[in-house]
C-alpha cells in the first residue's frame, strides 16, 4: 500500500511540475506575442506619425510618443540583436526625435466642405474667414474655435478679401462689392459696382497693406478703390503682382511689360523700380513704406520706393526661376517689424534676414496657391492652402537665444559640452563660457599678431586645457581653463602657419600641423608633437595638408583626417596598422570623431557620406550612411553612450544618426540663424550642445526620456481615448504623456 501511495504521489508531483512548467511556458509565450504585437504596432505608429506631420502635427507628436512607449516597453529584457526589435526601437526613436525637429506645430482645418467656399487669412495669420451659403464664419486658428460669424453676404459669391487688420471683409457678389464690419457683422455702407465677368472671369477683391484700399482685379485690369471715402476708383494694369503701401499712398505693380513700377496714388506719379522681360516679377512693400522688395527673375533685391535706387541688398539662394517656369511662382511678404522677408511657393517657404540678405530657412511644403502670414509674436508663420492653415515654428531662426555680447566667429566646445571657447573676427581675445550657466568665466588674451589671420583652437579631452595658435603663426599656446593662465608655448622649427591642432585627452600632449609658407616644388608641411607643460619636442613628421588631427581617447595615437588617413603612434609619430578612409578611392575624408571608449570612430567624406570603423582592425562597421555634409568645415561628435552620432548637415542644421542601423533620427535640427561652429554631447550623452556663428548656444535633447518630456510639453496634452481607439484599437489605452 505504502509503495502504491508513494508512486501515486510521485506521479502527482510530476504532473504538477509539468503543469507549472507548461503554465510558465504559456505565460512566456503570451509575453513574447504581446511584445511582438506592440513592436509591430510601434512601427506602424511611427510611420503614421511621420505621415501626419503636416496634416495633424499635434497628433503626430503624440503618436510618436506612443510608438516609443510600445517599442521600448520590453527593451530592457530583450536583446536588440533581434532585427525586429531593433527596427521597432530605431524607427520609433527616429519618429520621436522628429517630433522635436518638425516645424509644424498646429493645423486648423475649415469644417466647411462646400466646393464654393471662399477663404481669407488675416495679415497676422491668426484669423480665417470662411464664406459660403450666404454666411461668413470667423475662426481663431490658434485655438481652433469659431470666434464669430454673420449671414446675409449673398449666395452668389465670386470672391472675398480680409483687410490687414482683419476688421473689414470685402465681399464680391457678381457685380457688387460690399465692405463688412467683421466685429459687428454688418455692412459698413461702402459699396462699389465692379465689372461683370466675361472671358477674364469674375472680379476678384484683394487687400494690400493699406487698411482702406481695396484692389479689384478682372483679367489684366486692376482698380484701386478707397472704401473709407468711397472716392474715385483708379484703373491700373494688374500685371503679375501688386501691393499697396501701409500708409495707403503708394501702389507697386509688376507688369506684363516687364516693368516693376511704384505709383503715387494721389497724383499717379510713377518710378520704375526694375525691368526684366520674360522674368518672374514680384513686389512687396516693407512695413515702413520706404522699401519695395522686387523679384526679378532669379534675384530678389530691395529698391527705394521713392527713387527706385538699388539698395545693394541681395538675398542668397533666391533663385526660383525654375519653379516659376513650372507654373509655381512665388509671393513675397515682409514680417510686421520688417526684419524678415518670406518667399512662398507651393513647394517651399524661404525666409531671409533683411539686414544682410542671409537665407535663414528653406522649408519644403506641398500646397496649392499658399497664402503666408507672419504672426506678430515673431516666432510663428502660418500658411493657408485650400481649406487648411498650417502653423510653423520659426523661432530658431527669427528669435534665437544668443549669448550676451558673444563673438563666435571662431568657437569650440569642450568634448563634454561643459565649456565654450569663442573668438571674434578682429580680436586677440578668447572668451571662456560656462555652457550650463551661459555666462563667461574668463577672457584670455592669446596675443595674436595677425588678428585676421588663420586661427585654430582645441580642448583637451577633459576640458582642462585649451590649445590656441600663438602670435608667431607656427606655434601653439596652451592655457589652463581652471586657473585661466598660459602654462606653455611651443613653436615649430619650420616656418609656416598652423592649420590644425589637437590635444590629448589628459592635456599632456599637443600636436599641430604646420603648413609651409612656400608650397613650390611640392613642399610638404609637418606634424609636430610636444609634451605639456614642459614643452619638450617629441617628434615631427612630413605630411601633406590634412583636414584635421584627432587623438584617440586613450591618448596613445593621433589620427590624420584626410590624405594618408593613418594612425600615428603618439610617442614616436610613426604610422602603424592599416589605413582607413572613404569607401571610394580618391574621395577625401573631411572629418573624424572617436567613440568615448575608442573602439570605434566615424568619418565623413566630401561626397556627403558617413561611415563607422573599428579602431583596432580599421575595418568598416555596417553600411555607408548617406546624408552627411559636403560643407568644407564638417562637424562630427560621437555620443558617450555609443549609440548616436551627430553631424552638421547644411548651413544651419545638424542631424542625429543611429549607430546600430545608420538611420537618421528625425529631420535635421535647426541650430539658430547662424552657421554651426561646434557641437558636443554632454558628459552623460543626454543632450547635444551646439553653438553657431551668431552666438546661439543651444542644448538639444537626445536621451529618449528627455525627448519624450519635451515632445509632450510641445504637444500640450496627451492622446485622448478617442484618438487611441482610432490608431490603437487592439491595445488597451495608456496615458502616454502623464502630468
Amino acid at each position: 500500500m505504502s509503495v502504491t501511495l508513494a508512486a501515486l504521489l510521485a506521479v502527482a508531483l510530476a504532473a504538477g511540475a509539468l503543469a507549472v512548467q507548461q503554465s510558465r511556458a504559456v505565460g512566456e509565450r503570451n509575453v513574447t506575442i504581446a511584445l511582438q504585437r506592440d513592436r509591430a504596432e510601434a512601427r506602424q505608429l511611427a510611420a503614421t506619425a511621420d505621415a501626419l506631420r503636416v496634416a495633424e502635427p499635434v497628433t503626430a507628436m503624440l503618436l510618436s510618443v506612443a510608438a516609443w512607449r510600445l517599442a521600448s516597453a520590453g527593451e530592457a529584457g530583450t536583446s536588440l540583436t533581434d532585427p525586429l526589435a531593433l527596427a521597432a526601437v530605431t524607427e520609433a526613436r527616429a519618429s520621436l526625435t522628429g517630433s522635436l525637429a518638425q516645424r509644424e506645430t498646429a493645423s486648423f482645418h475649415d469644417p466647411a466642405t462646400d466646393v464654393r467656399t471662399f477663404r481669407a487669412l488675416s495679415r497676422d495669420g491668426r484669423t480665417l474667414v470662411s464664406a459660403s451659403d450666404g454666411e461668413a464664419r470667423i475662426w481663431d486658428v490658434r485655438t481652433g474655435r469659431r470666434a464669430s460669424g454673420f449671414t446675409g453676404i449673398g449666395d452668389d459669391l465670386t470672391g472675398i478679401a480680409l483687410s490687414p487688420s482683419g476688421r473689414r471683409l470685402a465681399v464680391v457678389s457678381r457685380t457688387k462689392l460690399t465692405i463688412w464690419d467683421v466685429a459687428k457683422g454688418r455692412p459698413t455702407g461702402a459699396t462699389l459696382t465692379v465689372p461683370e465677368g466675361g472671358d477674364g472671369g469674375w472680379s476678384q477683391p484683394f487687400f494690400g497693406q493699406a487698411e482702406d484700399l481695396v484692389l479689384v482685379r478682372l483679367g489684366e485690369g486692376l482698380t484701386v478703390w478707397n472704401s473709407e471715402t468711397g472716392g474715385e476708383a483708379f484703373p491700373f494694369s494688374a500685371g503679375m503682382d501688386f501691393d499697396t503701401s501701409p500708409d495707403g499712398r503708394g501702389l507697386v505693380t509688376a507688369g506684363l511689360d516687364g516693368n516693376v513700377t511704384a505709383w503715387t496714388l494721389k497724383d499717379r506719379g510713377k518710378v520704375r523700380l526694375d525691368h526684366c522681360e520674360s522674368c518672374a516679377l514680384r513686389a512687396a512693400y516693407s512695413p515702413d513704406n520706404r522699401t519695395v522688395a522686387v523679384r526679378n527673375g532669379a534675384l530678389v533685391r530691395l529698391r527705394d520706393a521713392s527713387t527706385g535706387a538699388d539698395l545693394q541688398r541681395s538675398f542668397t539662394g533666391a533663385d526660383t526661376q525654375r519653379a516659376f517656369d513650372e507654373g509655381d511662382a512665388d509671393t513675397l511678404r515682409f514680417s510686421p517689424d520688417g526684419r524678415f522677408l518670406a518667399s512662398v511657393t507651393g513647394k517651399s517657404i524661404r525666409i531671409w534676414r533683411v539686414e544682410d540678405g542671409a537665407l535663414l530657412l528653406t522649408h519644403a511644403i506641398d500646397a496649392f496657391s499658399p497664402v503666408a502670414a507672419f504672426d506678430p509674436d515673431g516666432r510663428t508663420l502660418r500658411y493657408l492652402s485650400e481649406g487648411s492653415v498650417t502653423t510653423l515654428d520659426i523661432a530658431a531662426v527669427t528669435m534665437p537665444v544668443v549669448l550676451k555680447d558673444a563673438e563666435t566667429h571662431r568657437a569650440a566646445l569642450s568634448p563634454d559640452g561643459r565649456l565654450l571657447a569663442s573668438k571674434g573676427e578682429r580680436t586677440s581675445e578668447v572668451r571662456l563660457w560656462d555652457v550650463r550657466r551661459r555666462k563667461p568665466v574668463a577672457t584670455l588674451d592669446v596675443g595674436l599678431e595677425d588678428l585676421g589671420g588663420y586661427f585654430e583652437m582645441a580642448f583637451s579631452g577633459d576640458g582642462g586645457r585649451l590649445a590656441v595658435i600663438s602670435g608667431t603663426g607656427n606655434g601653439v599656446a596652451i592655457w589652463d581653463t581652471r586657473t585661466f593662465r598660459r602654462i606653455a608655448a611651443v613653436e615649430a622649427s619650420t616656418q609656416g602657419y598652423v592649420s590644425a591642432v589637437a590635444m590629448s585627452p589628459d592635456g599632456a600632449v599637443v600636436a599641430c600641423y604646420v603648413a609651409p609658407s612656400d608650397t613650390s616644388g611640392g613642399k610638404k608641411g609637418e606634424i609636430h608633437a610636444w609634451d605639456v607643460p614642459s614643452g619638450r619636442h617629441r617628434w615631427s613628421r612630413k605630411q601633406v595638408y590634412p583636414e584635421g588631427l584627432r587623438f584617440t581617447p586613450d591618448g596613445r595615437a593621433l589620427a590624420i583626417v584626410g590624405d594618408e588617413q593613418r594612425l600615428l603612434d603618439a610617442e614616436t609619430g610613426k604610422p602603424f596598422g592599416p589605413s582607413y578612409g572613404s569607401p571610394t578611392v580618391g574621395v577625401s575624408v573631411t572629418g573624424l570623431a572617436f567613440s568615448e571608449d575608442g573602439s570605434r570612430f566615424v568619418i565623413s567624406d566630401e561626397v556627403e557620406r558617413l561611415s563607422i570603423w573599428e579602431t583596432g582592425s580599421r575595418r568598416p562597421v555596417g553600411g555607408i550612411i548617406r546624408g552627411g555634409s559636403d560643407i568644407a568645415a564638417p562637424l562630427l561628435a560621437y555620443s558617450p553612450r555609443g549609440d548616436v552620432i551627430a553631424s552638421r548637415t547644411d548651413a544651419r542644421s545638424v542631424a542625429l544618426w543611429d549607430v546600430a542601423t545608420g538611420r537618421r533620427l528625425g529631420a535635421p535640427i535647426a541650430v539658430g540663424a547662424g552657421e554651426p561652429k561646434s557641437l558636443a554631447f554632454t558628459a552623460d550623452g543626454s543632450r547635444l550642445v551646439t553653438v553657431d556663428s551668431e552666438g546661439a548656444l543651444t542644448e538639444h535633447p537626445v536621451d529618449t526620456e528627455v525627448v519624450v518630456t519635451a515632445v509632450c510639453e510641445r504637444a500640450g496634452r496627451t492622446l485622448t481615448r478617442q484618438e487611441w481607439e482610432t490608431y490603437l484599437k487592439d491595445i488597451p489605452y495608456r496615458n502616454v504623456c502623464p502630468d
